[in-house]
């Protein structure tokens, strides 16, 4: 039995912003997640099939998605893991106090920028950009690890 699953904790991975570029420690960083979350900015369908060879892939279209293999994708997506719920999109949207509900997990993309906000019950998430290095920033992608009581996010650093 998956040790995951016996300690009723779900892994997932949270990747955004490859624009075309799936470095190896992605597959590392992700080798024992039970599913892949990707929240746009592949720049070409072969990210999701190099991901899809680790876990299941979820997976939202970014600005930078264009062509007739983006429309199979949606611009957001709702999903319910290890009862949160789950909302994902590329751009960040605006999540204010007040407006926000528990056991609610909003994930985006675009800024290139690692996020971790709660705001009342709601985990903001974004796990940065696993692409091509840009400017002073380092690549990064999130593990998530849910639990019926808990969510804790794990930021790993890409080489």
């Amino acid at each position: 039995m998956d040790k995951n699953k016996q300690n009723n904790k779900c892994v997932i991975g949270v990747i955004s912003d490859t624009h075309g570029f799936l470095r190896p420690s992605v597959l590392k960083a992700f080798a024992d997640v039970e599913h892949i979350l990707h929240v746009g900015d592949l720049d070409t369908p072969r990210i999701i099939a190099e991901l899809e060879s680790i876990a299941p892939v979820t997976a939202v279209r970014g600005n930078m998605d264009h062509g007739t293999w983006a429309l199979d994708f949606p611009e957001q997506t709702s999903l319910n893991m290890a009862g949160w719920d789950i909302q994902m999109m590329h751009i960040p949207p605006e999540v204010q106090a007040g407006e926000t509900k528990p056991r609610a997990i909003v994930i985006h993309g675009h800024t290139h920028t690692p996020r971790e906000e709660w705001v009342d019950g709601t985990l903001v998430l974004n796990p940065g950009s696993a692409g091509p290095k840009r400017s002073h920033r380092v690549p990064t992608v999130a593990r998530l690890h849910l639990t019926e009581d808990q969510a804790e996010v794990e930021f790993i650093e890409l080489n």
